[in-house]
């Protein structure tokens, strides 16, 4: 079995980086499936906008506990056996859906989706983090997310139909079959582990940018929660195409502008991108109309395209090798935290105040996190 320390200089595209994208591409298509399914299924089980919120952030509660282990059996297990542990058992999960009869039931199912996503993807990142050049870390990671942000746009605008067509049973089961699918190619990838020295669960270099970074994805989670029902309630259809048109937005600034944060420095792209988060959801949260969601959709979707990968970057440039794994554990765990957090923060404000409460809120955790950025990281970088 080959490790870490045996590695060549690696090439940024390689079979090997092609098929953990392929492999994440399966997982977030999956996810993406749901999201425009979710909320009615959550009203047809008897829950309300709370319910909605607390199911969306659900996934964050079993992500956080699980992390901590993550970084120890990617170097113990290897990368390869984690993703494939991950995908397979995210797929039961998400097949499960389908039988749900209760919001319990499905509670405890989306506790199994969010630990096996949080495996899957930290094994997933720390490999390609590993294995990129140092100069390209930036390009790397945005390249990679190419995969979740696709699968994410193009789900919806598969499960939406299949749901108005067959209902929630074979939309779910279609789901964790894609994402098995997507999941087995790994087989053909060569595992790869250090059993060196003993890496901690957490580290320290992560905590302020991953905060900055949780303060951001607040506003995804009201995104990705309430747009189909805010379009319902602005009379508008079709909020797959929102979420597409996010994915988009996101894939295009990833895919052509992916080295801006190398080029100009994570903090000052950091300070741009949060910038432009914050004005995307205050756009989307005065939306008199759906047409001012897709208005507000363009700086959203380009403020959390630079957001990740410049603070990853940022967060492995302070690290050594054996470090990686836990460092990019912590960093990525920040995104469990912004999603359970934030689906109470969103859907309390969405049970007090409607939809636009809730996306109102994420915009103040985005001016938080963008004071945070440049009082404290700025300082510490």
């Amino acid at each position: 079995m080959a490790t870490l320390r045996d590695r060549p200089e690696a090439r940024l595209i390689t079979k090997e980086f092609s098929l953990l994208l392929v492999a994440a591409l399966g997982v977030f298509l999956a996810l993406g499936m749901t999201l425009p399914v979710l909320p009615y299924f959550v009203r047809d089980l008897g829950g309300g906008d709370l319910a909605i919120g607390v199911v969306v952030g659900s996934m964050a509660v079993s992500a956080v506990m699980i992390r901590p282990f993550t970084a120890p059996a990617i170097q113990n297990w290897g990368f390869q056996r984690l993703v494939l542990l991950g995908g397979v058992a995210g797929a039961v999960a998400t097949a499960g859906h389908a039988f749900a009869d209760s919001f319990a039931v499905l509670l405890a199912l989306r506790l199994l989706t969010g630990a096996a996503l949080a495996v899957m993807f930290v094994a997933c990142i720390a490999r390609v983090m590993a294995t990129a050049p140092a100069e390209q870390r930036s390009r790397a990671s945005s390249y990679f997310s190419v995969a979740p942000y696709l699968g994410i746009g193009l789900g919806p605008v598969i499960g939406q139909p299949v749901y108005e067509t067959f209902g929630f049973g074979p939309t779910f089961l279609l789901a964790g079959v894609l994402q098995l699918a997507g999941t087995l190619p790994m087989l053909l990838v060569t595992n790869h582990r250090d059993p060196g020295e003993k890496v901690p669960r957490f580290h320290s270099a992560a905590l302020w940018p991953g905060a900055v970074l949780a303060l951001g994805i607040i506003g995804v989670v009201a995104f990705n929660a309430y747009v189909p029902l805010y379009v319902d309630e602005l009379r508008g259809s079709n909020p797959a195409l929102m979420f597409l048109a996010y994915s988009g937005v996101v894939l295009a600034a990833r895919i052509f502008a992916g080295g801006l944060p190398d080029r100009i420095g994570a903090v000052r792209a950091g300070t741009l991108a949060t910038t432009g988060v914050v004005i995307g959801l205050v756009i989307i949260a005065a939306a008199p109309s759906p047409l001012w969601i897709y208005v507000g959709i363009l700086p959203f979707g380009a403020g959390i395209a630079f957001q990740y990968p410049g603070l990853m970057a940022l967060t492995i440039s302070r690290v050594s090798e054996a470090e990686r794994p836990a460092a990019v554990s912590t960093f990525t765990m920040f995104f469990d935290v912004a999603t359970g957090l934030g689906g109470l923060v969103v859907g309390q404000a969405a049970a007090l105040g409607g939809y636009r409460a809730a996306f109102a809120a994420a915009a103040c955790c985005s001016v938080l996190g963008l004071i945070l950025l440049r009082t404290v990281v700025a300082k510490n970088h």
